[in-house]
């Protein structure tokens, strides 16, 4: 046959992060499929501009949506570090709008978007620097927005901007110098603005303003001199036709004699006066006029009068005029209990809504026209004196929506048209007697949009829609997004990894995977149903997995797995009955399972257990009686297992050999036992933390077995250097430890005093604070502050010239903050951030060069890794947990490519071989590439050909060069 040229083409890779994670991540598998909403802040408000109401996702960014799963997407991920700009204040202002962010570099400043990426930016950097001007109480004002911003100068004032940074400007300076006038409750009342503020002369008072220095004056000073009246729930009170002359500015202040009651203002001081004294000569009491409400010209409103409780009320502006609606809840108590928020009204009947209780039927809807008759309950929702709980109220047209609980569905979406048949349940969105609690409700488009919680996703406030009907009732769900599965504890055996994960049908059980889809599932549905058995402390001894478990039998016990379902069993019921302690420090030692478990009889103790009921055995009752002996840190010391235990005299080290008699105290420990470290072996020797002079000078020891031995007083005083972080590389133990004088730094010891030293004072200016200490091919790795670049990653040989910081990971004073290391294929594998791409995973060979991120995992909330990774290796893969976005937190897996290959005239390459992750392996003679064969040869520097390298007819090979970390 003719020699046919092959086909060579070279991808050179842009955007490496995004696509290498298609290549080299794996989703093993979504585990949990059920479908989740968009997870959102309540706190941080909404806002609409057309057919988009603007949001903050949780533990995000600004987000939009038109009500459908296409249209709810991300405006702008505005922060470039870690975390979230955290999204505040939300107002429609001329179709534009505004918010405060933080992005990270200027502090919480004044932010504005047209919907668009391009179009959200920050409007000024009104307080320079970092700090954040903190702008707050934002109200729309003759097309500008108008609110209260600080600086370092004039502290907390009034400001007003028209969208620039130029036309961003204080009003006035209400309060002079720093402390700030602090305005707020801004009401606009006659095309003129009113609020509260401070000023040193006449304390907090009420305030106008035309959005000029010069009609900025004091309305007021209600209290006169440097008290203050608190004006507060200022509403404006007017036909609901428009501004008109006869509008009125209603609020509640505090004159200083009358307590706490009803005011208004024409703007003047002679016009701003008491409207009645409600509860007469009230100080201490008040009547504390809440929920003030225009109902087009009358304002409603609740009070206390002192006989009545609190109840509703009304007022035309007039003492004559200024009555109690009506008598709620009969007597002194009262018929409306608080909750700040203005009723809701329908414009059209001019019918107000709100939460009442006659103290016969419980708290309920109730309605009112602005009459005794007309103010009635609207259905007993849950019959009797039972509440009902009504809260959350928003018209959408003339159908009221709100929240109630029935005492059979829980707390959870209802409908009203005024009438008690009219009354009805929307939809049992958390279906059961458990409660979505809907809240935040929204009117867009016709539609109600509101957050609801229906069980999937834990507890977490979600997106929905609602057009009134049950089936039209539904979670909005962008990207086709699922719940987090939550895997965790992986742990290999065989050639399996196994894990714990919740599926969202049987609640957290015992899982295993092969790598594959197919080959994920779970092992046993322990804790039968939707309930979880909640697995922990998983630990690989022979092939045989043991895990604590519990069931709606047993409580919190030791189980024990071969894969199987049969073959996953109950060990031993310890402590009978489901109320139980969970076994604890489980530790493999000699081949079998160590732990401390409890009794009734015995207390917390050493037990040991072969994996049968009757080899699951007490090792020692410590702690004589029901004391708690509570062994922790188990250890192996060259085949001894040590530990430290509570005994009547306090702390001990022990030991054991796996009998009764030969488990024995080694030595007092007189220290906290909160205090105690984990301690490390060398050899025969272990290393630990104890008391020297007393038991809080805690100091470097060691022990044989046979006795304790103090290492170094390291700080010689009374005061301790706290060593801890220990770790052994090659013999040496390093740890850190404060000497006081160059603060907490790294250290190491060769288990003499002399040979007892500092490595290095890398933060020369105070402690370095070594943290996360691990070994990774003989080479120290860690995470250290030198108090310039921040906490960064840092290696050590052991001398001072070798320990060097590896990389600046996160560039300048910032931290990258590296945690979880792992080794790899002699690789440091761990999480850090860098500052664009969040908390994301990264490799190290010891350089700076080969320091990388290998992903950007989950562009869209900035960190793939906010939880522990659980990193494990089978084979040649890593397997961790990780959330890209869309499928929450689900088991992933990761096949590193080697750095080149060479593909020469010795081998035989197999028809239709693809490698997607990993690079083929040649073997045999000739090297061809037979027809109809598609091979694709993948690796992150180079694809070498050698002579003699030759391809038949019809093949494609594409050599891949990048996108392959």
């Amino acid at each position: 046959m003719k020699k046919q040229p092959y086909h060579f083409i070279f991808f050179q890779i842009l955007c490496m992060a995004h696509l290498s994670l298609a290549q080299n991540f794996q989703m093993v598998k979504d585990i949990n499929v059920v479908a989740a909403g968009v997870e959102v802040d309540e706190n941080n408000g909404t806002a609409i501009i057309g057919s988009q109401m603007y949001f903050v996702k949780r533990i995000s960014e600004l987000w939009k949506t038109d009500g459908t799963a296409a249209g709810t997407v991300l405006v702008k991920h505005i922060v470039s570090a870690f975390g979230d700009s955290d999204p505040r204040n939300l107002i429609n202002v001329g179709g534009t709008l505004y918010f405060t962010a933080n992005d990270g570099i200027n502090g919480e400043e004044l932010w504005k978007s047209d919907g668009t990426a391009a179009g959200t930016v920050m409007v000024k950097d009104i307080y320079t620097g970092s700090l954040g001007s903190e702008p707050q109480g934002f109200v729309s004002y003759n097309g500008q927005l108008v609110f209260a911003a600080m600086t370092a100068s004039q502290g907390l004032e009034l400001w007003k901007s028209d969208g620039t940074a130029a036309g961003t400007v204080i009003i006035k300076n209400i309060n002079p110098g720093a402390a700030g006038s602090a305005p707020g409750s801004f009401i606009i009342v006659q095309g003129i603005l009113y609020f509260g503020a401070f000023d040193a002369v006449n304390g907090r008072e009420l305030w106008k303003s035309d959005g000029t220095a010069g009609g900025t004056v004091l309305v007021k000073d209600i209290n006169p001199g440097t008290t203050h009246s608190y004006p507060n729930s200022l509403v404006r009170v007017g036909s609901f036709g428009g501004v008109a002359a006869t509008d009125v500015l209603f609020f509640t202040a505090d004159n200083g004699t009358k307590g706490r009651e009803l005011w208004k203002s024409d703007g003047t001081a002679a016009g701003t006066v008491l409207v009645k004294d409600i509860f007469s000569g009230a100080t201490a009491i008040d009547p504390y006029p809440e929920r003030l409400t225009n109902v087009d010209g009358t304002l409603y409103f609740t009070a206390d009068n002192g006989s009545a409780g609190r109840e509703l009320w009304q007022s035309d502006g007039t003492g004559a005029g200024t009555v109690m609606v009506k008598d709620i809840n009969p007597g002194s108590e009262s018929g409306i209990i608080d909750y700040g928020s203005p009723f809701v009204v329908n414009t059209g009947t001019l019918v107000f809504y709100f939460e009442a209780n006659d103290g016969t039927t419980g708290q309920e809807l109730w309605k009112s026209n602005g009459t005794a008759a007309g103010t009635v309950m609207v259905k007993d929702i849950n019959s009797g004196a039972a509440f009902g709980y009504p809260t959350s109220l928003r018209l959408v047209g003339s159908t009221l929506y709100f929240s109630a609980y029935d005492g059979t569905n829980g707390s959870e979406l209802w409908k009203s048209n005024g009438l008690a048949a009219g009354t009805t349940l929307v939809k049992d969105i958390w279906a059961g007697a458990g409660s979505s609690y809907p809240q935040g409700p929204v009117s867009l488009s016709g539609s109600l949009i509101f957050l609801a919680q229906d069980g999937s996703n834990s507890t977490i406030n979600e997106l929905w829609k609602s057009d009134g009907t049950g089936p039209g009732t539904s979670k909005i769900v962008p990207n086709a997004n699922t719940v987090s599965a939550q895997p965790k504890y992986l742990v290999r055996m065989g050639n399996k990894v196994y894990f714990t994960a919740n599926d969202g049908i049987n609640g957290e059980e015992l899982w295993k995977s092969d790598g594959t889809p197919a080959g994920t599932v779970m092992v046993k549905d322990i804790n039968f149903g939707s309930l979880s058995a909640s697995p922990t402390d998983l630990i690989n001894i022979n092939d045989t997995l043991f895990f604590v478990a519990e069931n709606d039998i047993h409580g919190r016990e030791i189980w024990r797995s071969d894969g199987t379902a049969a073959g996953t069993v109950l060990v031993k019921d310890i402590n009978t009955g489901i109320e139980t302690f969970a076994p604890e420090e489980i530790t493999e030692w000699n081949g079998a399972l160590f732990f401390r478990a409890s009794t009734n009889t015995a207390g917390s103790e050493l037990w040991k257990s072969d994996g049968t009921a009757s080899g699951t055995v007490m090792v020692k009752d410590i702690y004589p009686d029901s004391g708690p002996g509570a062994p922790k840190y188990l250890t192996n010391v060259a085949g001894t297992l040590f530990f430290f235990a509570y005994t009547p005299s306090g702390p001990a080290l022990y030991k054991s050999d796996g009998t009764t008699a030969g488990t024995v105290k080694v030595a007092n420990i007189n220290m906290d036992w909160d205090y105690i470290e984990p301690p490390v072996a060398i050899e025969n020797t272990l290393f630990f933390s104890g008391p020297n002079a007393s038991s809080t000078d805690i100091e470097l020891w060691k022990s044989d077995g046979n006795s304790i031995t103090l290492v170094k007083d390291i700080r010689a005083s009374s005061s301790p250097s706290s060593p801890q972080s220990f770790k052994n590389i090659n013999g040496t133990l390093f740890f850190s430890a404060d000497d006081g004088i160059n603060g907490t730094e790294l250290w190491k010891s060769d288990g003499t005093g002399t040979g007892t030293e500092m490595v290095k004072d890398i933060n020369t200016t105070g402690s370095s604070f070594p943290l996360n200490l691990v070994n990774i091919n003989d080479t120290l790795y860690f995470s250290a502050s030198d108090g310039t670049n921040g906490r960064e990653l840092w290696k050590s040989d052991g001398t001072a010239a070798g320990t060097v910081m590896v990389k600046d990971i996160q560039a300048g004073s910032g931290s990258s903050n590296p945690t979880q290391f792992f080794n790899f294929g002699g690789t440091a594998y761990f999480l850090a951030n860098d500052g664009p791409h969040g908390r994301e995973l990264w490799k190290s060979n010891g350089t700076t060069a080969g320091t990388v991120l290998i992903a950007d995992h989950n562009p869209d909330n900035n960190s793939g890794f906010s939880t522990a990774p659980y990193f494990t290796q089978m084979g040649g893969t890593l397997y961790f947990v990780a959330d890209d976005g869309q499928h929450g937190f689900e088991l992933w897996k990761y096949t590193p490519c080697p750095q080149g290959f060479t593909a020469t005239p010795t081998g035989t390459v197999t028809t239709h071989q693809l490698a997607s992750e990993t690079v083929i392996s040649i073997a045999g003679s000739p090297n061809t590439i037979p027809n109809g064969a598609n091979v694709i040869y993948q690796a992150s520097q180079f694809v070498q050909l050698n002579p003699g390298f030759k391809t038949n007819g019809g093949v494609v090979f594409v050599a891949q060069i990048g996108g392959c970390n």
